[in-house]
């Protein structure tokens, strides 16, 4: 009994941890409008925050990954949860742009740092026969998370100013901090000496951060040469990391180039994902500025896509089992719709056209990334998952900085503080040509599969 106790207020301590970060990514996207009044600035500049937050998480991840078993889950854990206080309650005080742009970027190297340990926390704390329970518990948690966290952003700025946001993740955070102080188990601090992939990580932050500079409109061209040159910079490093044959130091998992399958499925896994964080930053703001929506309808139509996701989430597990490519390209089919439908809604103000369309892109997105990451898996070799999927994930989590770069100059309208219709509908036929592309690695995949298979059949 004391046992079972103890791993329900551990998986419950897991899952708070989480439950913050989720919550904060959506919640703050309701409120783009309102920081952007507030700080007096346009819709472009405010994509200098999502591309800091996601890049710092992205890369963070990589570094994070190795320093957890270096120095030890449990004071890496209580670390992120204290910067994240600390981040986030800046956040919610300062008065000064460029202040706001260094917190949000801590908070986002906090979120690496607390992400890494949960998954090594299951994997450490609990019996090989509760692994399941545990990850059903942690996935419950972060979809309710993703869940509540529209509609509680669109109420509280209906009667809040959105600086509240930030002490309401505060809170959050310290709860998970208390949790995880009682009930984290000490010896899992004992760590390895992995080495930490440090020049690597920088170069690719260099790199990824001045990439996005070059998209930005409001740079002038001194400052775009200088980004370019960073870039090559940046790239050069990778690669000398890379040719040093130290796979623990390493960004790239080595002979990543030779597995056709994997290559496949990070082009696809990018291209949905910038999709997916495209329409993330900006259709609350095209909701909120073109059809004048009230931010908390605003907030319950976003939660329809959590809804279904949470809904159709053991649907989707069982596809992924069976027919993986099948419900994979039945997902993006789904989110194409969906895309295209957002391309027409200009011409009405219905709002359950747009909880439909929210519908649709939860369909797609829930039976898309089951199949997604068990090709990825199955992909690999089972004894470097670990350092194969690391790298699946850092493309992923790194499209959030990339959507912000390459949309912000579209999506910018003539006043400050209201986006472009015209941008974001050519956002959104970008959109669906990434779409078509990932449709095509799936055909690309299945050939080569084909090929390989009559290969081995004539052998």
């Amino acid at each position: 009994m004391h046992t079972r106790i103890n791993h329900h207020l551990l998986i419950i301590t897991i899952s708070m941890n989480v439950f913050a970060s989720v919550m904060s990514t959506s919640m703050l996207t309701i409120a783009f409008r309102d920081v952007v009044h507030s700080f007096q600035i346009s819709y472009e500049t405010l994509q200098w925050r999502n591309i800091l937050f996601f890049t710092t998480f992205a890369v963070g991840l990589v570094f994070f990954g190795k320093l957890a078993n270096r120095i030890g889950v449990r004071r890496q854990l209580i670390l992120g949860l204290g910067l994240f206080i600390g981040a986030s309650l800046m956040s919610s005080v300062t008065r000064n742009w460029y202040m706001f742009l260094t917190f949000q970027a801590l908070q986002g190297l906090a979120d690496a740092l607390i992400v890494p340990t949960l998954v090594i926390l299951i994997r450490l704390c609990f019996p090989e026969n509760k692994i399941g329970w545990a990850f059903g518990w942690f996935s419950g948690t972060s979809a309710a998370a993703s869940l509540v966290g529209p509609a509680v952003g669109g109420i509280m700025l209906k009667h809040f100013p959105w600086s509240s946001l930030f002490f309401l993740l505060s809170g959050l955070a310290v709860v998970a901090l208390l949790l995880s102080i009682i009930y984290i188990p000490r010896y899992i601090s004992e760590g390895n000496q992995n080495k930490v992939p440090i020049l690597g990580g920088i170069g690719l932050f260099v790199m990824v951060i001045s990439i996005q500079m070059l998209f930005m409109q409001q740079i002038d061209i001194v400052i775009k040469i200088g980004s370019g040159i960073a870039v090559l910079l940046g790239l050069g490093t990778v690669i000398f990391v890379q040719m040093k044959k130290q796979g623990e130091v390493a960004i790239l998992p080595t002979g990543v180039f030779h597995n056709r399958t994997f290559i496949l499925a990070c082009i696809r896994v990018f291209c949905l994902s910038v999709v997916n964080n495209a329409i993330t930053l900006y259709a609350p703001s095209y909701l909120r500025d073109i059809h004048a929506i009230p931010t908390d309808q605003v907030g319950w139509i976003v939660m329809v896509d959590a809804i279904i996701s949470l809904f159709l989430s053991g649907l989707a597990g069982r596809l992924a089992d069976s027919r993986p490519r099948t419900a994979l390209a039945v997902g993006i089919l789904f989110s194409l719709v969906a895309t295209l439908s957002f391309w027409f809604s200009d011409r009405f103000e219905y709002i359950l056209l747009f909880s439909l369309i929210y519908l649709l892109l939860g369909i797609g997105w829930t039976l898309s990334m089951p199949s997604q990451n068990k090709i990825t898996m199955m992909a690999v070799p089972s004894e470097r998952t670990g350092e194969f999927m690391g790298f699946f994930q850092l493309v992923q989590f790194g499209t959030g900085a990339f959507a912000a770069g390459i949309f912000a100059s579209l999506i910018k309208g003539t006043e400050p503080d209201k986006i472009s219709l015209e941008g974001f509908q050519t956002m959104l036929l970008m959109s669906a040509v990434f779409q078509i592309v990932a449709m095509i690695t799936i055909v690309m995949e299945g050939r080569f599969l084909l090929f390989f298979k009559r290969g081995r059949t004539n052998k």
